[in-house]
């Protein structure tokens, strides 16, 4: 009887010994760190091109106040501009200020984004840099550049959009940098004829790479086509769309947005298990 006992005592120590490196093997190879480094960068990096849009389609100072309740930036930035020939805008200053102001996406900003045009921001092959200048998003530091380069319409009359980052985010929980390359492609899919915000909808496909903030490089491409829904209590987070992500020497997982609710639920799905993220 002791013997048994003893051998049951070890069992359970072996078992749960077990369990715990399974455990620490599963967090070690799911890499939940990189699934939240890439969607903060994807999502800080469509931030930008939300503004410069924004930006372009309204001209001025007053149309913004104006849109106070449908759009991004109305009750926190000023705009300045250099120059402002009939509707071509050679650079647009968006200055948040010095202090978080909370957008009426339900994000805190502070510092500066410059928007330089080289020409109309509905014309064909015209380009749009856009550059952070001590910017934060929620806290998270932004630096480096983005280039915006309209590709005129597709055979859906949609306007196209190439869009390629060069981005570094400093994490605010201070975690570590996330570097961040991209190439995508970003189709007005609804909403393009009207100046409100709250019908537009973008489709959103291509490709990245970089460093998360865990210091393990990674690639990562959409698999199935992201949607921002612009309407208001969806536009902060994608409705619907997959990305595969791919950090070095680890197995392929996938980032699910889910199938239209505007929520900000992920699930993250990698060597057969599921794990449901909170999205920052």
């Amino acid at each position: 009887m002791k013997t048994f006992k003893n051998n049951l005592i070890l069992l359970i120590i072996l078992l749960f010994g077990y369990t715990s490196c399974v455990k620490k093997e599963l967090e070690a190879d799911n890499e939940l760190e990189s699934s939240l480094d890439v969607f903060l960068a994807s999502a800080i990096s469509n931030d930008m091109v939300n503004i410069a849009d924004e930006a372009a389609r309204t001209f001025s100072i007053g149309s913004f106040k104006t849109n106070a309740q449908s759009g991004l930036l109305a009750n926190c930035a000023t705009l300045t501009f250099d120059t402002l020939i009939a509707s071509n805008v050679d650079t647009i200053t968006v200055d948040f200020g010095s202090s978080n102001c909370m957008g009426n996406d339900g994000r805190n900003r502070r510092g500066k984004i410059q928007i330089l045009f080289s020409g109309n921001y509905r014309d064909s092959l015209n380009k749009i840099t856009v550059t952070p200048i001590n910017y934060f998003v929620n806290d998270n530091g932004v630096s480096g550049v983005k280039t915006i380069t309209n590709l005129g319409h597709n055979f859906t009359k949609h306007l196209i959009y190439e869009i390629k980052d060069n981005l570094t985010i400093v994490r605010a929980d201070g975690k570590g940098n996330i570097t961040h390359f991209a190439i995508r492609n970003r189709e007005w899919y609804n909403g393009e004829n009207t100046l409100t915000w709250d019908d537009d909808v973008y489709l959103i496909s291509g490709n990245a790479n970089g460093v998360s903030s865990t210091g393990r490089e990674y690639r990562s491409n959409i698999t199935k086509l992201l949607t921002r829904n612009m309407a208001p209590g969806c536009r902060k987070y994608f409705t619907v769309g997959e990305i595969g992500l791919t950090p070095l020497g680890k197995a392929t997982r996938t980032i699910n947005f889910g199938n239209g609710l505007c929520d900000n639920v992920a699930i993250v799905s990698v060597n057969g298990k599921e794990y449901e993220i909170t999205l920052p």
